[in-house]
């Protein structure tokens, strides 16, 4: 189950804040009903500085979660694209962090299928020296699959 999102930005008091609220359909049977329950992963996240990834919070709205991951001096990679032709020196901080990242991730028993590698949603330091990725529970996509569709990008 591949749960589609919204995404939104917000700023709150020294934070600039990018939001996934999942677009939940509901339905008459009870079978369909979408109800997220939060797993040791996201408190893992929450109540830990992991390297590579943004730090992380669910606000509940009507009782629907929305994770919301500081990105405060990160841009999107979608952004300095825009702005800067893929070179060398780019495409290595980004293959580094990444890996970094992914490696840190065994330390705290983080599944990395679970990671969003849209390039609106991988975020970089001015200096490519810091990576901020999104870690989305509901994400259901394989990691090869995901890199890859960045790659392609």
């Amino acid at each position: 189950m591949n749960i589609q999102y919204n995404l939104s930005y917000k700023k709150s008091i020294g934070q600039n804040l990018m939001c996934l609220e999942p677009l939940l359909t509901q339905s008459s049977s009870s079978e369909n009903d979408f109800t997220y329950k939060e797993d040791f992963r996201m408190k893992i996240i929450s109540n830990n500085n992991i390297n590579g990834i943004a730090k992380t919070h669910i606000q509940y709205i009507n009782s629907n979660p929305v994770f919301c991951y500081n990105i405060s001096g990160f841009q999107s990679l979608a952004v300095i694209l825009e702005n800067k032709p893929l070179d060398y020196n780019l495409l290595s901080r980004l293959l580094y962090e990444i890996y970094d990242t992914l490696i840190s991730c065994e330390k705290y028993m983080l599944d990395i299928d679970k990671f969003m590698f849209a390039p609106e949603l991988v975020y970089l330091s001015p200096d490519y020296s810091n990576i901020a990725l999104c870690y989305y529970p509901l994400k259901d996509e394989d990691i090869n699959v995901s890199l890859r569709n960045l790659f392609d990008y």
